[in-house]
């Protein structure tokens, strides 16, 4: 779970691992639900439609599993991994592989995840052209976890 968190939130470990300091919040808007949090770095907010797979969880999983060390969070991810045959997978693969599938959702709209994301136009160029964001998701999608 985990692991399919952070993919759906597009998170840096840092920003579970210090939760008080990076503010999760689940907002209600619009009939929808929205995660919002403080990106690692920058402490710019993120404010992002909550993936529909995560909601029946998302408050107890906050609630329960933030607060543990990035180390441990990387630990995990790297297990899922290795358990879906995904060797190397990183907290920082998902979050860019989030951050590409966005970015090719909204039509390289960089404003949009600009805003989105809470990072500049730079970051996410560079986020699209790593080759680690286009071979982890089709292998991601290839094994349902999308």
């Amino acid at each position: 779970m985990t692991a399919r968190w952070i993919w759906a939130v597009g998170c840096h470990p840092w920003s579970f691992a210090h939760p008080e300091e990076a503010r999760w919040r689940l907002l209600p808007e619009d009939g929808e639900i929205y995660v919002d949090y403080l990106r690692a770095k920058t402490y710019k907010h993120t404010h992002l439609l909550l993936d529909p797979a995560v909601r029946p969880w998302a408050a107890q999983f906050v609630a329960e599993e933030a607060g543990y060390s990035e180390r441990e969070y990387l630990r995990r991810t790297a297990r899922f991994g290795k358990k879906i045959h995904l060797d190397g997978l990183t907290c920082r693969a998902l979050r860019h592989d989030r951050i590409f599938l966005t970015l090719r959702a909204v039509d390289w709209d960089m404003p949009v995840v600009v805003m989105m994301f809470g990072t500049d136009a730079g970051t996410l160029m560079g986020y699209a052209a790593g080759e680690r964001a286009k071979t982890y998701t089709a292998s991601l999608k290839a094994r349902s976890f999308c």
